[in-house]
């Protein structure tokens, strides 16, 4: 299990993969279409968001919400996946 994964556990979106130029990074396709993948930038969490699989091919991720990293991984992992909902 890659470290998103368990942020997408058991909410029925699809896994995918896309070569960039830097190597391969993971997303999720989300019941919605939308393409969404969790990164961490400084002491934050944050949901990234493609609204289409040509914009997450050509790494196109727009920042949505942002989580505190001074949560605890439960509650980090509820309220995101509360948010992805």
């Amino acid at each position: 299990m890659n470290n998103q994964d368990k942020f997408f556990e058991g909410l029925n979106f699809e896994k995918c993969e896309f070569e960039y130029s830097f190597g391969t990074q993971s997303c999720y396709k989300g019941p919605d279409g939308g393409f969404y993948r969790i990164d961490h930038f400084g002491n934050s969490y944050v949901i990234e968001y493609a609204e289409t699989e040509e914009d997450a091919k050509l790494n196109r991720f727009e920042d949505s919400d942002l989580y505190d990293d001074s949560l605890s991984e439960t509650q980090l992992i509820i309220d995101i996946q509360t948010d992805l909902k």
